[in-house]
């Protein structure tokens, strides 16, 4: 009966003169369950979505425009929740940007690292690759950041980004800038796919030109290092997380934060593409040589996980110092997912 139902909805809701309309009434009266499962075959969303994270005890209430209905991950979090979005990556990622969890980070340092300042108190947080911004606003609402600082050298995204910053009140907790972060510092070249969507937000510009097959448009923008970059704002104040999503060139923002690596021995989320050996490689270069352990996030499960290696459908990963494996576990407790810390 419910397989009838669905095929029946979705030749009925599937066009946007049918969908959007039902989707948009449904919402107007409060009918919001009804609205999302319209949404499922109209790709629908509000103008603002709001959204709740579960973050052991503490709840994460926070909410995004959906650029006029052409942000796919906002209208992703209005159909079916923000965790369901690269789960568990936003559990987790909530949890590792909690005050509570920083207080858990008491293994003893590398002796390697001799110079390293462990940060057992809110630090700073950087989001490379920030696109619309959830990301940052997760870590922004929690208190366990001094400052976040988002990066994005799209200037759609970083349009969209400064409007979801306001609409949160966080502009006095996120800071944005309008630059790419990798291993240089001067200007770079951001590979922009053509238009595949309509009109959707794109996410997904690169400065790896060899991301997309087809290139819509190439914009000439400047770049940073990380540790350039927290040189002139950041000063000596310890880098707790980083974020990295930049489509292929992770490995080359973390060329650029060899001194932040080895000083601040930050927690490090990124994504790892199953097509790019040279990335793998490069990656498990990085993390060898800094003294990091490596995890993929599955969707019910952290594990260790070396070399660093593609896993799959779960791109997302984390590098954490060894005498931080013991906090990610308690951040992995508090998203709801298991650690297995077993190789």
């Amino acid at each position: 009966m419910a397989s009838l139902v669905d095929q029946l909805s979705r030749r009925v809701f599937n066009r946007p003169g049918m969908g959007f309309p039902a989707a948009r009434a449904a919402h107007g009266i409060g009918m919001n369950s009804l609205s999302r499962y319209i949404s499922k075959w109209c790709k629908w969303a509000p103008e603002v979505v709001e959204f709740e994270l579960a973050c052991g005890e503490e709840k994460v209430r926070g909410k995004m425009y959906s650029a006029h209905n052409t942000d796919h991950v906002v209208r992703q979090i209005w159909m079916a929740g923000v965790g369901s979005y690269e789960s568990p990556m936003p559990l987790v990622f909530a949890a590792l940007t909690r005050e509570k969890v920083w207080g858990t980070r008491t293994g003893t340092p590398d002796t390697r690292h001799a110079q390293q300042r462990i940060a057992h108190e809110p630090g700073n947080i950087l989001i490379v690759g920030a696109s619309s911004g959830l990301y940052a606003i997760l870590a922004g609402l929690g208190k366990g950041a001094r400052m976040v600082h988002a990066f994005d050298p799209y200037p759609p995204a970083i349009r969209w980004l400064e409007k979801n910053i306001q609409l949160n009140g966080l502009e006095g907790k996120v800071k944005l800038a309008n630059v790419a972060l990798g291993n240089a510092v001067g200007e770079t070249d951001l590979f922009v796919p053509p238009a595949r969507y309509g009109t959707t937000l794109e996410t997904s510009a690169s400065i790896n030109p060899d991301y997309h097959e087809q290139v819509g448009q190439k914009l000439r923008v400047p770049m940073l290092t990380v540790d350039e970059f927290v040189r002139r704002e950041v000063g000596a104040r310890a880098v707790n997380v980083m974020l990295i999503d930049v489509e292929g060139f992770e490995h080359s923002v973390l060329e650029g934060a060899e001194a932040v690596l080895q000083t601040s021995r930050p927690v490090v989320a990124f994504e790892v593409l199953t097509r790019s050996t040279t990335q793998v490689a490069l990656l498990e270069r990085i993390r060898k040589k800094h003294g990091y352990r490596c995890l993929v996030m599955e969707p019910l499960e952290l594990k260790v996980s070396e070399p660093v290696q593609p896993c799959g459908i779960h791109t997302n990963q984390l590098m954490v110092p060894e005498d931080g494996l013991d906090m990610v576990m308690v951040a992995a407790r508090m998203a709801g997912v298991k650690f297995n810390r077993k190789v």
